[in-house]
């Protein structure tokens, strides 16, 4: 039990720590290889965030210059291209402290991203500047690539019995799959964490005091932006195209395509994809979309998305990774 208690206790001073880094100090942490799970807000007139539709997976990338952040793309995994992304240079992206940044904000309008606890969340902010959990509109889960890589066999070993409270939410941090990513989500106080990382950030920027290599960086940034967009392209495009970054993209193109089976929804309604036969958790798949999910658990789908939902299991764990599933 002590042994345990430690364990605990190690868990939660890592993720404390986490969650008052900076947002530049957590996208370098979390590297340029990070894939993250996007859930939208599920219900626009409730007071507050809770995970609805899944999104599809994006790879956030850190942009710097000359070793100076300036911002950060997102790409879709699935296909490679340009999502969104906000920086310094080459648009209206900017920061509300440097090197402090506890977020990067419009500079015209309201759209901003967060990082906290490991995790991108997409905010409305006022002018005041105040990250408040009553705007919080996305989340961009991280996902750990130790569990993406993880042998499908091991999914087989004997289930043992459901942790409940504490240890529970842990638990499920950074296990493979959409399902665990968003039980995951769930198991968070939004209100909470969105709170506490606002006074946390705000005093620490508050008590900070800039110092001359701060102040240069700052200097050589806006220096960047009058030489206008084209230098920071052709040194962006340079690092996109270098030798190792090509190799990353292939590695998680591989990755990706061995754990997914693509749903096709032929029907002439909406359907909801779910590894669970209860329909605990789902994923919306509309008439003649498609969607990607977890290969290595069975599937159902259902006409409806609340749970205990009557669903029609058409697909078997492992038994076609890699491949595509029509819905007819």
């Amino acid at each position: 039990m002590k042994t345990i208690k430690i364990i605990l206790l190690a868990i939660l001073c890592t993720i404390s720590a986490n969650a008052q880094q900076t947002f530049y100090e957590q996208l370098k942490a979390n590297g340029n290889d990070a894939v993250y799970t996007t859930f939208y807000r599920y219900n626009a007139t409730s007071e507050y965030y809770t995970p609805g539709e899944q999104g599809e997976e994006i790879n956030i990338k850190l942009l710097e210059v000359k070793g100076i952040p300036i911002g950060f793309k997102a790409y879709s995994v699935k296909t490679g291209k340009y999502v969104f992304g906000f920086d310094e240079v080459q648009n209206y992206g900017r920061v509300d402290h440097y090197p402090i940044t506890k977020m990067m904000k419009h500079k015209y309008d309201s759209e901003t991203y967060a990082m906290i606890d490991g995790s991108m969340y997409k905010f409305q902010v006022d002018k005041d500047g105040i990250l408040k959990p009553v705007s919080l509109w996305e989340v961009y889960v991280l996902k750990r690539p130790k569990a993406m890589k993880q042998d499908t066999e091991e999914k087989k070993v004997t289930k043992k019995k459901k942790k409940k409270g504490l240890f529970s939410r842990f638990k499920n941090v950074g296990k493979g799959g959409s399902n665990s990513e968003k039980k995951y989500l769930r198991s968070l106080d939004i209100v909470s964490i969105v709170n506490t990382y606002e006074t946390k950030m705000s005093a620490k920027q508050k008590a900070y005091q800039l110092t001359s290599k701060d102040k240069s960086d700052r200097a050589k940034i806006e220096k960047f932006r009058k030489e206008g967009k084209d230098f920071v392209k052709r040194y962006n495009d340079s690092i996109y195209n270098s030798p190792k970054e090509v190799e990353n993209r292939r590695k998680w193109t591989k990755i990706n395509a061995g754990t997914r089976l693509i749903v096709k929804n032929n029907k002439s309604t909406t359907i909801w994809i779910s590894s669970s036969s209860n329909n605990f958790s789902n994923t919306k798949i509309d008439s003649g979309r498609e969607g990607a999910m977890d290969c290595r658990s069975d599937l159902y789908y259902f006409f409806s998305d609340k749970k205990g939902a009557k669903g029609v299991k058409f697909y078997s764990a492992n038994s076609a990774c890699g491949s595509s599933a029509t819905i007819n």
